[in-house]
């Protein structure tokens, strides 16, 4: 799989950089993506079977439709944060309550972090972290994220699609460990994952100075 890989990678990016006339840092961010996501994640290759037509051609397609997609998702995002952000400046007002549940919510929120940042350090894991940190959380931070590219150059992190299967490591520890943290609180399954619903609406009241 790697050899194919390294055979397909740069005419992907070429692809990307004229057809769907991207940045170069833009077209390496969705190519990792789509390589992390969709080549390895889901086999893709496995999914290309003989006397569907020609590899080259399914592997164009299927980049095709996951950049469209990614480009459909961050409009909608984008549209739906506008209207909320409108809406919040007219009319929003938390109460008590709402303001005592999104403090509850970003301690829960604290602690599983330090648990995921103890537990890639005591497991020698480090490289997780390093690049949730500076993917995932700074992103959130409202920080640009750093690239996979400028993460590859870090010791230890491998290529650029080894930074990008770090990251979906990185996100399924995290989401583990949240799991876990309200299950200490929570008994059965339906309940943990309404509570983590909760979770994601608290957290979209502002903070209180």
């Amino acid at each position: 799989m790697r050899v194919l890989l390294s055979r397909y990678e740069p005419a992907l990016l070429s692809y990307l950089c004229w057809n769907k006339r991207l940045s170069e840092d833009e077209a390496n961010e969705l190519l990792q993506g789509f390589i992390a996501e969709k080549v390895l994640n889901y086999q893709l290759f496995r999914n290309a079977k003989e006397g569907h037509g020609r590899f080259r051609a399914f592997l164009m397609k299927t980049l095709s439709n996951f950049v469209v997609d990614h480009f459909r998702r961050r409009a909608f995002a984008d549209s739906v944060h506008k209207q909320a952000s409108a809406e919040s400046a007219r009319s929003f007002s938390p109460t008590p309550s709402a303001i005592a549940e999104a403090a509850w919510a970003r301690e829960l929120i604290r602690s599983v972090l330090e648990a995921m940042k103890r537990e890639c350090e005591e497991t020698g894991r480090t490289d997780i972290w390093t690049v949730f940190e500076l993917r995932t959380l700074t992103e959130l931070s409202g920080t640009k994220p750093a690239s996979y590219e400028s993460l590859a150059q870090l010791p230890g992190m491998g290529s650029p699609m080894q930074v990008a299967n770090l990251l979906v490591t990185a996100k399924r520890m995290y989401a583990r460990l949240l799991r876990k943290a309200v299950g200490e609180y929570e008994e059965d399954s339906t309940a943990i994952t309404q509570e983590l619903s909760d979770l994601r609406s608290a957290l979209e009241t502002p903070a209180q100075e």
